[in-house]
């Protein structure tokens, strides 16, 4: 039996990487209220953990029901697997009663961190330009620069070789942590960048490229040395870098939309070396998912180019989601993975029971073909709703 947990203020937490942090409000929010989100990529013997035994009739329909678990030391657990890892979910888990031996120690954890930061991302970046180079078919098919400083003097003289600049913190929470670069560093950019220095090692400078279009390629470690490749994420953000939604649909549907800009045979050939390269450096480290952030991107003389690897998400990904709700679509359905947010919890749910008058969700033979199917229950005090919205079937 494994037991899941969503704790998706994993990367804060990692940024703070102390036992006893606590999470912003609106992060603790987003946890309680798409706590069930899990069970949607659960078997028939795996246990979802949440603060309460949710009610929410899809779960009935669809015979999920079981699958939760308010006290988790009750059961007979094989393997747990959060959202992601930090010394913050260990602690929680070791409170809810979870045995020791089924979580990672201070030096796993560690490694963990380590892979997690935005200078290993840095690491893998020059490793496949370094691969590109020896490939003259897609050395210039590929861009992306990115510098992992330890000194403000690094810093300022990127700042001098590049005239647009992002800087970003090793380890932060989704879209946060980001400054635009300046001429020259100066204050009040000199006192954020000493302080991460001081506190994180160092300040991840990279230039800013004209981008087309975000997406990411999801992989899975078996822990034994073995990195292989899931699927695509077609992915939106909002202005502030806050994830908003996912493309659910089969991997030629996404292909499609990615060949309007890249040739297919280079992302395969990037894949190809990411698996080789993660297997190489974090294969038998870390078991579980991962994704890797892209971006098809315009150059200067109107070409498209591939960034192949702007981030790395040593943890579950809303990109992982989308691939597993594959699994609920019926044959020639596409649709779209939203997460809803209101401030005001009765209009949360004015919306939703609207969804579910307007357009219900329609199975046939337990996959969906129709209709808006909320993921997560709607309370009068929720903020937060995941949900599955068909938007085409090739058959109607």
């Amino acid at each position: 039996m494994k037991l899941f947990v969503f704790n998706p203020e994993n990367d804060l937490a990692l940024a703070n990487n102390q036992w006893n942090f606590i999470a912003p409000a609106s992060a603790r929010k987003m946890r309680l209220d798409l706590e069930i989100l899990p069970v949607w990529w659960t078997s028939a013997l795996d246990r979802v953990w949440v603060s309460r035994y949710p009610v929410h009739q899809p779960l009935e329909f669809l015979s999920l029901n079981d699958r939760f678990v308010v006290h988790p030391g009750d059961c007979p657990l094989g393997s747990v697997e959060p959202w992601g890892w930090s010394p913050l979910i260990k602690s929680q888990l070791q409170r809810g009663g979870v045995d020791d031996s089924l979580l990672p120690d201070e030096e796993q954890l560690r490694i963990f961190r380590e892979y997690s930061g935005r200078g290993f991302a840095v690491t893998v970046l020059q490793k496949l330009r370094s691969a590109a180079a020896a490939h003259a078919c897609w050395d210039d098919a590929l861009c992306g620069r990115s510098y992992y400083c330890t000194t403000t003097e690094q810093i300022d003289a990127l700042f001098r070789q590049y005239p647009r600049t992002i800087l970003k913190a090793p380890w932060s929470g989704s879209g946060k942590g980001l400054r635009l670069g300046q001429p020259q560093l100066q204050p009040p950019l000199t006192g954020w960048c000493t302080r991460l220095i001081r506190e994180q090692r160092g300040v991840v400078v990279e230039p800013l490229y004209n981008k087309v279009c975000d997406f990411a390629c999801e992989f899975r470690s078996d822990g034994q040395g073995h990195v292989c490749y899931e699927g695509l994420s077609l992915f939106t953000t909002t202005h502030q870098g806050a994830y908003a939604g996912n493309v659910v649909a089969p991997e030629s549907e996404k292909e499609k939309i990615l060949a309007q800009w890249l040739d297919l045979r280079l992302l395969d050939w990037v894949c190809c070396e990411l698996s080789r390269l993660l297997s190489d450096t974090l294969g038998t480290a870390y078991s579980g998912p991962l994704g890797v952030d892209m971006m098809v991107c315009r150059s200067d003389d109107g070409r498209f180019l591939l960034h192949p690897c702007v981030e790395i998400n040593l943890r579950m990904t809303m990109g992982m989601v989308a691939l597993e709700l594959q699994r609920w679509l019926a044959e020639g359905v596409q649709a779209r993975y939203y997460i809803n947010y209101s401030s005001n919890g009765e209009e949360l749910k004015k919306r939703a029971l609207e969804d579910a008058e307007c357009r219900p969700p329609r199975f046939l033979d337990g996959k969906l073909v129709d209709g808006c199917l909320s993921l997560t229950p709607v309370y009068s005090d929720t903020n937060y709703r995941a949900c599955l919205v068909v938007e085409s079937a090739e058959s109607e």
